[in-house]
C-alpha cells in the first residue's frame, strides 16, 4: 500500500490514528526546535522541520527470509574480528552488521537502518582517507 495526501487523508487511507500521527509529527518538530532527538538521539545536524503539507505512507511488512548479520562493529561501524581486533579499511552497514534488532531479523523494515548505517560507515571511511 502506498498513499499520499494531507496528514488527515493519509492517516484515514492507511488506517492510522490521525491524532496520534499528528502528535508524533509535533514531537519531532519540537526536537528540531530544541536540537535534541528524545526518541532516537539523532545528531542535531540531521534534524529539520517538515516543510509542506504532502505526506506519504508506505506499508512495510515483516519478512523472514534471511539470516541475521553477525559482523562485529563499534559505533563507528568499523568491522572487527570476533575477538574485537579491528579489520583495516572496511566498514559494515545494513543487515550484515547485525544487532539492530537483537535476535530477530526484519529485512523489509531495515531500509532506514541500511541507509543511516551506510551513511555513518561511508563518512568514517572518508574521514580516514583525509
Amino acid at each position: 500500500m502506498f498513499v499520499h495526501g494531507s496528514l488527515k487523508d493519509v492517516a484515514q487511507k492507511a488506517g492510522i490514528d490521525a491524532e496520534q500521527l499528528q502528535e508524533t509529527l509535533n514531537n519531532y518538530e519540537s526536537y528540531t526546535v530544541q536540537g535534541k532527538d528524545e526518541d532516537f538521539c539523532r545528531d542535531p545536524q540531521f534534524l529539520h522541520s517538515y516543510e509542506g503539507n504532502e505526506f506519504y505512507v508506505v506499508e512495510q511488512r515483516d519478512r523472514f527470509a534471511t539470516t541475521l548479520g553477525g559482523f562485529v562493529t563499534e559505533a563507528d561501524l568499523k568491522l572487527r574480528t570476533k575477538d574485537g581486533k579491528e579489520i583495516s579499511n572496511i566498514w559494515g552497514a545494513g543487515e550484515v552488521i547485525g544487532g539492530a534488532n537483537g535476535h530477530d531479523s526484519m529485512p523489509s523494515m531495515m531500509n532506514t537502518w541500511s541507509i543511516s548505517s551506510g551513511y555513518v560507515a561511508a563518512n568514517n571511511a572518508l574521514l580516514q582517507l583525509k
